[in-house]
């Protein structure tokens, strides 16, 4: 089951201790959306992400801009319109050329090794990152790209850490979830931002 509530999360998966909220990312607007293709998470991340970010000064809206980068997809050999599955070693190249159609100084990046800063650090700067979940035990994510435009540690008496991004994930535009770093195992964020 996805998380909606880290604090109830921790207390039902770890019961019997205390658990209290230590650092959080300013919080700022992001946009859901609802996956309605076959395999198309990444494509979708991808084109919200880039609508967070010029929308304010091209118009652009989510459908519009989700459109071109499907096209972009196709045309380029990165997905079908049957199938637009995304090799996550394709997401950095990929938003490249998303973002060639636009007049913007965004450029695209991918951190294997740390990711926890690196995408804390970009949130925390007012870009949503894209995270890709190989797995995540207990979340029904498999396989599976995610926007984090948010995080938040919580610690328990012992003061051992727990860590979550605040993602939006493509099932339900209208509801936030969490994601638990401890349990996401290896992971890849894309990064769309101004260098």
């Amino acid at each position: 089951m996805p998380i909606e509530n880290p604090l109830t999360y921790l207390q039902g998966r770890k019961p019997g201790k205390n658990y209290t909220l230590s650092a959080f990312s300013q919080p700022f607007d992001f946009d859901g959306y609802e996956i309605h293709d076959h395999n198309a998470c990444a494509i979708y991340a991808v084109a919200a992400v880039i609508t967070h970010h010029l929308k304010p000064a091209d118009g652009i809206d989510f459908a519009a801009r989700l459109e071109q980068c499907k096209e972009i997809a196709v045309s380029n050999g990165y997905g079908r319109e049957e199938n637009y599955y995304l090799n996550i070693l394709k997401y950095k190249p990929y938003a490249r050329n998303c973002l060639s159609l636009y007049n913007t100084d965004l450029k695209p990046d991918s951190d294997l090794f740390f990711p926890w800063k690196s995408a804390c650090r970009q949130i925390n700067a007012g870009c949503p990152v894209l995270i890709n979940i190989w797995r995540e035990a207990g979340s029904g994510y498999h396989d599976h790209t995610v926007v984090a435009y948010g995080w938040c540690i919580y610690v328990d008496d012992s003061q051992k850490e727990y860590r979550f991004y605040k993602v939006r994930d493509g099932y339900n535009a209208k509801v936030t979830r969490y994601v638990d770093v401890e349990r996401l195992g290896l992971y890849y964020i894309t990064k769309i931002f101004l260098k």
